[in-house]
């Protein structure tokens, strides 16, 4: 229901990219991560996954990406040494970081997924961003390292939604962006 009264906020987030060069936008959600890898993704995953990201906004001028953590507020100091990444990625005006909020963000998932032409999301046990995502009409792309195979979305077609690494999933984006 919201879709609608989200897409003046999202137009202004893409043509903020889009006046920076660039042609195709990506936007990545996460799930957050804990100190203790064993209840939930450890912070090593989640720098591991923003710096594949973060790299190819770097090296790709035609690249905008959106970053839409769960908790926001953590962010950069989960993200250890990879936060390098995040700032360079940020002075090339080609990569926006919603964050506010005290606990999560008050930015919905929709307005980076209205904004850009894919939306990723990082587990596919928690994917409650990427379901508003797709519901808000954004191709959505869910990675799932873990290979947690118990889940429905295994029944949709093969390499096109559900992907367990980045480079076939990035694959599918330049695939799309083409």
């Amino acid at each position: 229901y919201r879709f609608k009264l989200l897409e003046k906020p999202a137009k202004l987030v893409r043509n903020q990219l889009l006046q920076k060069g660039a042609k195709h936008i990506v936007s990545y959600f996460d799930e957050n991560s804990v100190d203790d890898y064993r209840w939930s993704p450890g912070h090593q995953s989640v720098r591991s996954n923003y710096e594949f990201l973060l790299k190819k906004v770097i090296n790709d001028s035609d690249l905008g990406l959106i970053l839409k953590p769960k908790v926001s507020k953590t962010l950069r100091n989960r993200l250890g040494p990879i936060n390098q990444y995040l700032k360079v990625a940020e002075n090339t005006g080609r990569c926006i970081f919603l964050e506010s909020g005290t606990l999560k963000n008050s930015y919905p998932p929709a307005i980076a997924a209205l904004a850009s032409d894919i939306a990723i999301t990082g587990h596919i046990y928690g994917g409650t961003a990427g379901l508003e995502s797709a519901l808000s009409g954004t191709k959505t792309l869910i990675l799932d390292q873990e290979t947690w195979r118990i889940s429905k979305l295994y029944d949709l077609p093969k390499g096109k939604v559900v992907f367990n690494d980045w480079e076939s999933l990035w694959c599918a984006c330049k695939d799309y962006f083409k």
